[in-house]
């Protein structure tokens, strides 16, 4: 029985030793990850656990540190991969596992490099601070095109390939701030906005606009804002664009960002751009105000186009000096109240001009003048101004160049024409291909104050054409010249204010009559020494006043046709009771009336008795188509054919006709 017991309990013991042994015999659990790598943003990196010994044991890949938050796919498997999305330091931790044993291992990879920007962002995107910095985070490679919203955060980079671009299409939007737009090489194409609700806020755009993003190749831009576009537009530095800085096609517009607190524009940097700084339509002038383009390319310009700026808007337009002159390509329609500041220079192209719904301020100084001039500086080379409806006040303004063509609904050419009340003071008008000032309708001066020290010369019609009771009003206290063969100043009849006296402007031809005038009763009109008045044909001066023209001799006064021609105009036709003095002055070419015939024609009304008192003496009235003179019945004769008072008188009719003689 001992023995029997005895070998049992050999066999139990054998049978423990034999299976420790079968259990020693299987391999050690060891986590082996891949070695060492790098890799960019956007490639996969493949986890490989094969190099592990042991057998039936589990595998679990996570990251012991990473500079994001990124996720490793198939983490629990053999095949298990991650794509970094930033540049930095990954640690990639191993741990296979069999029941209560388990080991681990890291891997680190080294991430470094651009996100490839290769596909369209269709859906909501953001594009986060990725690399080291100053690295780029972002490569744009072809054009980008966004239909959905891009946000952009603080201090990203994306450059752009030669050919690359970014266009916010319909139905996307941006919002960027702080952001970096640079070339990858040396240029790229720019931004593209064709949508509503963008915003750039604090962004660099550099070295864009090498092609053009429409059929025109001159619409190469750092950004370009199609028509129904808007964009808050604050902090930004535009530079080293091939082409403009901003284009704004005529119906985009900026518009403040409330959501994002962008104003729509504020304190923007333009640097360097080959064509300046900005095209743009007249409504976006409201936004430059304290704009500066100190650091903008020499020689460039502010472009405005061929625009209207709406009634509708909440914001008066003006233009400011904001170091660089404005250029306007096109004819501009201000449907609003305008300003223009002191230093403002503006060159217009041919067929350029302003034209102002409102009231127009010109303010400029004496050592900071307005100027407006044709861009090829000739006679002639641009449209001029017109303002229809309301006021105009104009101080030291250099008004050059302009009445190069008619604005719709006037029938001359001028430099500046008004058709309200005007007050201009320190201003040249110079150069124009027409009229130097036209007043036409109810444009008018309502004091000689408010037309003091101007120049108005050198124009290719007369100076100043206005209403008759307005030439008292500019002919002293300005300097006022005319080119041979024309009128210094152009007469039209006038309303009820004084007339003052009419001065010899020392030109070719003083004044030239356009109607028929009257001196209307209670008012007088006085002709200075020497002055020289033609009048156009079929007009008729009428004297229902005072009239007072004292020439001298050798020096007269002179009322004759602008055509030396009998009959070429009517006449003077006196009808008064007020004192009326002619003495040295020729009186010639008149006489062209169905009836009533004569150079000089006293009506019925005009006796002694009434108490008018007409003298005329020392006087010469020929070249008539009818008579030199003709007394209507009922009218005294005031002795002007008796031989004391030394007057020549002749017609074609004859010299005198009394109707009160038998």
């Amino acid at each position: 029985m001992k023995t029997r017991y005895t070998f049992i309990l050999a066999l139990i013991l054998f049978a423990l030793f034999s299976r420790c042994k079968k259990e020693d015999s299987q391999p050690e659990l060891i986590a082996h990850t891949g070695v060492d790598t790098t890799a960019s943003i956007g490639d996969t990196v493949w986890l490989d656990a094969s190099s592990s010994t042991g057998t039936d044991y589990s595998v679990k890949w996570n990251f012991h540190n990473q500079p994001a938050d990124d996720t490793i796919t198939r983490s629990d498997t053999d095949s298990a991969f991650f794509i970094p999305l930033h540049n930095g330091a990954y640690q990639i931790k191993l741990t296979i596992s069999k029941g209560d044993l388990f080991a681990s291992d890291y891997q680190d990879v080294e991430v470094s490099g651009a996100f490839i920007l290769e596909e369209d962002i269709t859906e909501r995107t953001r594009l986060k601070k990725i690399a080291l910095p100053g690295d780029p985070d972002y490569i744009a490679i072809g054009e980008v095109k966004v239909t959905a919203a891009l946000i952009v955060d603080l201090g990203v980079i994306i450059e752009f390939r030669e050919n690359a671009s970014l266009l916010i299409d319909e139905g996307g939007e941006i919002f960027a701030d702080g952001a970096s737009f640079i070339p990858s090489d040396s240029t790229w194409k720019g931004i593209g906005v064709k949508s509503q609700g963008n915003s750039f806020t604090g962004c660099l755009i550099h070295n864009a606009g090498n092609a053009s993003f429409t059929e025109d190749p001159d619409d190469k831009a750092g950004i370009i804002m199609f028509s129904g576009s808007a964009l808050a537009f604050s902090g930004n530095t535009i530079s080293n664009s091939g082409g403009n800085g901003l284009i704004l096609m005529d119906g985009s517009n900026f518009f403040d960002d409330t959501e994002n607190q962008v104003n729509a524009y504020h304190n923007n940097k333009f640097v360097n751009n080959a064509e300046g700084p900005m095209v743009i339509p007249v409504q976006v002038l409201s936004y430059l105000s304290g704009q500066k383009f100190e650091n903008e390319t020499p020689g460039t310009f502010i472009e405005i186009y061929e625009s209207s700026y709406a009634s509708s808007s909440g914001i008066n337009p003006r233009l400011d000096n904001v170091g660089m002159p404005y250029l306007i390509t096109g004819l501009l329609t201000i449907n609003k109240d305008m300003t223009i500041n002191k230093g403002v220079e503006m060159y217009f192209e041919p067929g350029a001009g302003l034209r102002i719904n409102g009231l127009l301020n010109i303010s400029g100084t004496s050592d900071m003048p307005v100027t407006m001039d044709g861009v090829s500086e000739t006679q002639g080379s641009w449209m001029g101004i017109n303002v229809k409806s309301g006021q105009v006040n104009i101080t030291f303004l250099k008004l050059l160049n302009a009445g190069g063509g008619i604005f719709s609904g006037l029938s001359e050419k001028a430099s500046l024409t008004v058709e309200n009340l005007l007050s201009m003071k320190n201003s040249t008008i110079s150069g124009s291909g027409g009229i130097g000032l036209y007043m036409p309708g109810n444009g008018h001066i309502q004091y000689d104050v408010n037309f003091v020290d101007n120049t108005i010369e050198n124009n290719a019609a007369s100076a100043l054409r206005l209403r008759m009771d307005d030439v008292t009003k500019v002919v002293n206290n300005n300097s006022i010249k005319s080119s041979d063969g024309t009128p210094a100043i152009e007469v039209r009849m006038g309303l009820d204010d004084p007339l003052g006296t009419w001065v010899n402007m020392e030109g070719d031809y003083d004044y030239k009559i356009l109607e028929s005038l009257t001196i209307k009763a209670t008012k007088d009109l006085a002709i200075e020494v020497g002055t020289n008045i033609k009048m156009s044909a079929g007009t008729i001066l009428t004297v229902s006043g005072g009239l007072k023209a004292l020439g001298l001799p050798g020096s007269e006064i002179t009322i004759e046709g602008v055509e030396s021609k009998k009959g070429y105009w009517d006449g003077i036709f006196v009808n008064s009771n007020d004192t009326i003095q002619l003495d040295q002055v020729i009186i010639r070419d008149a006489g062209g009336a169905l009836q009533d015939k004569a150079n000089l024609i006293v009506q019925s009304a005009t006796t002694e008795g009434a108490g008018t008192v007409l003298t005329v003496t020392n006087s010469t009235l020929n070249n008539s188509k009818g008579y030199g003179v003709v007394i209507k019945s009922g009218a005294s004769d005031f002795g002007i054919n008796d031989p004391a008072s030394n007057n020549t008188i002749e017609g074609d009719l004859g010299g005198f006709l009394n109707e009160n003689s038998p």
